[in-house]
This record gives C-alpha cells, sequence and structure tokens, in this order.
C-alpha cells in the first residue's frame, strides 16, 4: 500500500501512441492514479502481476479524472524537491541528516489560501496535483515522502547501508510528522499560505489523524480513509472482519465457510511433514521458503493475504466464485491447487516467493526500494511501533492456525534482534488509539475492509466519521461503485470548509 513517482510499464506502454500533449496530461494523470496507491487503494507492487491490479488500475483512472472535476491535468510534472531533515529531531546532539522528497502543485493557488497535505505513506510517494477540491479552495497542494521510503534516505556520504538496522531506530511515526510538519511550514513561508489541511489513507489516514492531534495550530485538520489510527498488537479482528465481508447475508451463501476449509486444508497438508509441505510451497513457486526458520509461517502469511487482500480491494465476488468450483467434498489437494490458481491469476505466479513474505529477505535487505512498498521499512514499523499483527482468531479462521501471536513475533525478532517487539502502549497513550486524543479529524470507512476495526467507525465528539456501505466497498474506496461514496465525500467538503473557516 503506497505510491511512486515512477509511471509503471504497463502505464507508459498505454501511451506511446499520443501526442506529445496528450501524453504530458495522461502521465500526469496515471501518477495520480500511482499516488493513489498512498493511500491503499491499489495492492503492493509484488500483487500487481494479475486481474485485481488490472481492475483497479481502471477505476482509478476514472477515480483520477473525477478528482479533476472534469478539468485536464496541468501540462507540467510538480516538481519534486528535496529537504534535508535532522535524522533526530529530538536530540540537538545528532547531527546527521535524511533527505525527505516532497512535490508541490501551485497551478491552482492564490497567496494566502490553505495547503493541503497528502501524508506520505508505507512506500515511494509521487507527485499530486490540483483536484477539484483544491481548486475550490485555491490550494497549495503538498505531497511529501515518507523517511526510509522511496528516494527519501540517510545520504550514503553519511556512510550507512539506507536500511542498516543501525538506522531503523530513526524510522519512527513521530519522526515522520517532525519532517512533515517543517516541510509544511517552509512551503507556508515561500509561499505565503494559510494553514495546513491533511489527507492520507490507510496507515497515512493514520498519520493524517496524529499529525492534526500532534501540530494543530499548524494543521486545521484531516480528511482520513480507512485511517488504522488503533495500533492493535494481536489484530485477530483483522480475520473477523474478512469472514463478516465474505458472509454478508444474501451475497454468496458458503463463501466464508468454503474460505475456512480451503485454510484447514493448507494445515492438514502442512501437518503431514516436510515433503508435504515443501511440495506445497514449491507448487506456489516459493521454493526459496523451502527448509528456513520461519518459513512455514511466511508461506501461510501470503496464502492468508492472497484470500484477504481479494476482499480489500473490492474483489471478494472473484474470491467467492473460484471457491464455489469445488464441490463440497473436496479433497484436501484440490483445495490447496483451487488457491493456487485464484491466487496466481489475481496476483501473478510470483506473489508468494516476494520478498515481503520472506522474514530471511527481509532480514538481510539493506537497501529500500524507489518504488512501491518498502518491505523491511514496513516491517520494521510493524515490528516496533504499530503492529497490526494479524494472528489468527481462535474461532473459525480464514488463514492458518500456524500464525498465531507468538509466530509473527519471532518473525520480527529473526528479521532484526531478539526481544524486537511492538509498543503500540505509547503510541496509544499518545494519540489514544480508536478514541484519538484530538478534534478535526474525519473518518471515512467502508464496509468490507478488514482494516476496519483499527479505525474509528462511529463518530465521537469533534471527531464525525461516515460508513460507506455495499458489496465490494473496500479498503480506502478500493471496489466502491459509482455514486455509492457521495454521502461521505459530500461530509468531507463540508467538514474541510468549516474546518478551514475555523482555524483562520
Amino acid at each position: 500500500r503506497a505510491s511512486t513517482c515512477i509511471v509503471s510499464f504497463g502505464f507508459v506502454l498505454s501511451i506511446h501512441s499520443r501526442s506529445s500533449s496528450e501524453r504530458k496530461s495522461t502521465m500526469l494523470l496515471l501518477l495520480m492514479v500511482e499516488t493513489s496507491f498512498a493511500m491503499g487503494v491499489l495492492p503492493p507492487a509484488w500483487a500487481r502481476g494479475g486481474k485485481l491490479y488490472e481492475n483497479l488500475k481502471f477505476q482509478q483512472e476514472e477515480y483520477a479524472k473525477k478528482a479533476l472535476g472534469g478539468m485536464p491535468p496541468s501540462s507540467s510534472f510538480p516538481k519534486g524537491n528535496v529537504s534535508s531533515q535532522p535524522l533526530d529531531h529530538f536530540n540537538v546532539s545528532e547531527t546527521r541528516t535524511i533527505d525527505v522528497r516532497y512535490w508541490v502543485d501551485a497551478s491552482c493557488y492564490r497567496p494566502g489560501a490553505p495547503v493541503f497535505v497528502h501524508m506520505g505513506g508505507e512506500g515511494a510517494a509521487g507527485p499530486v496535483s490540483c483536484n477539484a477540491r483544491a481548486r475550490k479552495h485555491n490550494a497549495l497542494v503538498l505531497a511529501v515522502e515518507h523517511r526510509f521510503y522511496g528516494e527519501s534516505v540517510v545520504p550514503r556520504a553519511q556512510n550507512e547501508a539506507p536500511l542498516s538496522r543501525a538506522l531503523l531506530p530513526f524510522l519512527t511515526v513521530e519522526q515522520n510528522l517532525a519532517d512533515t510538519v517543517s516541510i509544511l511550514r517552509t512551503a507556508q513561508a515561500k509561499y505565503g499560505a494559510g494553514s495546513g489541511f491533511a489527507f492520507g489513507g490507510s496507515y497515512s489516514g493514520a498519520t493524517c489523524a496524529w499529525f492534526r492531534l500532534s501540530y494543530p495550530e499548524d494543521v486545521a485538520g484531516c480528511v482520513s480513509l480507512s485511517g488504522v489510527v488503533n495500533p492493535i498488537l494481536n489484530y485477530t479482528q483483522f480475520d473477523d472482519q474478512v469472514r463478516v465481508a465474505l458472509g454478508v447475508p444474501g451475497f454468496s451463501p458458503g463463501c466464508a465457510d468454503r474460505a475456512e476449509k480451503t485454510m484447514r486444508a493448507f494445515d492438514r497438508i502442512f501437518a503431514k511433514g516436510n515433503d508435504a509441505k515443501n511440495a506445497v510451497k514449491e507448487s506456489f513457486n516459493a521454493s526459496n521458503l523451502v527448509d528456513t526458520a520461519t518459513g512455514d509461517e511466511d508461506f501461510m502469511y501470503a496464502v492468508a493475504d492472497g484470500f484477504a487482500m481479494m476482499d480489500q480491494y473490492g474483489s471478494k465476488q472473484d474470491l467467492c466464485d473460484h471457491l464455489q468450483l469445488l464441490p463440497d467434498d473436496a479433497t484436501d489437494e484440490d483445495r490447496v491447487n483451487n488457491a493456487g490458481e485464484v491466487i496466481a491469476h489475481h496476483y501473478g505466479t510470483k506473489f508468494v516467493s516476494g520478498c515481503f513474505y520472506d522474514t530471511q529477505c527481509i532480514k538481510n535487505k539493506t537497501k529500500g526500494e524507489s518504488i512501491g512498498v518498502g518491505d523491511r521499512q514496513w516491517r520494521w514499523q510493524k515490528c516496533t511501533q504499530v503492529a497490526y499483527l494479524q494472528a489468527a482468531p481462535s474461532t473459525l479462521p480464514i488463514r492458518s492456525r500456524l500464525l498465531t501471536l507468538d509466530a509473527l513475533l519471532h518473525q520480527c525478532e529473526v528479521m532484526f534482534d531478539e526481544g524486537t517487539s511492538p509498543n503500540t502502549t505509547e503510541l496509544i497513550s499518545k494519540f489514544g488509539g480508536d478514541h484519538p486524543k484530538g478534534n478535526n479529524v474525519f473518518f471515512i470507512n467502508y464496509s468490507d475492509d478488514p482494516w476496519l476495526r483499527a479505525s474509528v467507525t462511529e463518530s465521537l465528539p469533534g471527531l464525525p466519521a461516515c460508513m460507506t456501505t455495499c458489496n465490494g466497498c473496500g479498503h480506502c474506496g478500493a471496489g466502491v461503485p459509482p455514486g455509492v461514496g457521495d454521502k461521505c465525500d459530500e461530509q468531507a467538503d463540508e467538514l474541510v470548509d468549516e474546518w478551514l473557516k475555523m482555524h483562520g
């Protein structure tokens, strides 16, 4: 769930035949689509090899056109900038720095107008463009890349590998927020701009809320899509919500039970011993997970994600349709093969073998990706601060029973150091978890989203919430049909107007 400033190969192919001006306009439109990935709308890079990505790419192209309010994108790309930030904002004796990328679009800006800040997420970011909401407010549009992701890294001259274990302690929520407010203040001073207003989705929806709570004098408010503000350690509710989504009355009778039966089939085959489970891994092109210390849990994590992300990104119908191809008395081998087919079709044949699902690969990685999700970085944040560790619930799990909290914490220790464990208590104490300590944050959520229970789903004093409900309403609006989310969008517009006026 992250953004990139580099247009993917498939996008580039689609515009080669257009005129120069059309290419510039279309490239920016597609960059906007890619930037929507920062809010979790598009799947991570390792899950882009199949049908799911193609479906969501089309949806987001249409969304980007709507966001422009019928106006063409600017004919030039917002220029990227680099801001040298303290490696440690909270320790004056630390003299090292980190380069943080950001982008500014002033194409619809008028002096004194607000700054719309697009928060960086757990991957590379990219330029954003003045959309209909920004145009309405004549806003300056600012996108800030999250430190340690994309190209926002410690300069090589400082003699550390970008993702060395020695540097990772400086990858925290608080350090990212301090980077962002510093860059916001610089932009305000340079352009003579007014209040900041933050936007984000998924993890960046959480940092959007935390940004408002941390710097209320600088930030008038936040619109948070699927914002996971509650850093739950033992996040069994993720799996529970997948079951709820697959079991919506009248949707696809028996789908949740079929998914659970498939996961039990994996568990039974793995219980037979090394030969049986290694054969399954190899059939999923995951020979890298054969005979490794955490290979079984790594593999099961990938398979669980394969099912859950189809719900998360609005494609649960495809999952249920494929599971229904099996008879009720299908063998364990047939169920595993059926799962392999649906995963390969929707994510590509290399999905399970990706580094994100390989603890040893994460452990040995010292350099991040210039595009897409930062796998070592995001696993570090999960293992030290935000958690969201998706363990199997005790009742009717739609993931392997091997995925216990202890197993997931063991992955953290192997990837980093013995004793590495998420300190969620500190973040909850500071920001309030699912009862945030502040106001002027608007939470938009979606009924099928597995991340739903880590957000704020009902309005609290000063913290309004809106739910978009439908079959297929996934994370950050993935899979939401046209018009279904208009009520929440309209409320967001009203609150942006109101909170900017209040902030002055």
